[in-house]
């Protein structure tokens, strides 16, 4: 059993051995790098194509808004974007990329800032090119690389 103290920065770890110390430490900070790798990755992805977008409208930074972004992709890209509603709520957000084109959908029962990320998340699926036809936000994931990097985004 561990339990973690967190203080600012740094972290108190209390465990039974100092085995079991290494092993959560070392597994910690596997997890840590990984999120690293994927906020650059995603960072730069984001950097591409928005920063192209801003240059392209003569957008400065005091005007950007996420929604004028949104709006924009889903124009050029063709993307419908719908909203849907299952009993028991399990589907926040899903992408599907076919021979009809692409649609994002949303849970329109969700506050609308959880509808805006889940928006986010699933025009991060297309703009991070995730090889896959088919993506489900879902609150049962377990949280893939794919997702991981749709979520920062």
């Amino acid at each position: 059993m561990y339990r973690i103290k967190w203080t600012n920065v740094h972290f108190i770890l209390y465990t039974k051995t100092k085995q079991n110390r290494f092993s959560f430490v070392k597994s910690y900070f596997k997890e840590v790098l990984t999120l690293d790798e994927s906020y650059a990755k995603v960072s730069s992805a984001t950097k591409q194509i928005l920063y192209q977008y801003m240059k392209n409208d003569d957008i400065s930074l005091l005007n950007y808004n996420f929604n004028y972004f949104f709006q924009h992709c889903i124009q050029k890209y063709q993307i419908k974007v719908i909203s849907h509603h299952f009993s028991n709520r399990k589907i926040e957000g899903l992408t599907v990329i076919d021979e009809l084109g692409i649609s994002f959908s949303y849970e329109k029962n969700n506050p609308i800032v959880k509808q805006n990320f889940t928006l986010c998340h699933e025009l991060g699926h297309f703009v991070l090119n995730h090889n896959g036809t088919c993506f489900v936000e879902s609150v049962d994931n377990h949280e893939s690389l794919l997702e991981r990097e749709a979520n920062i985004f």
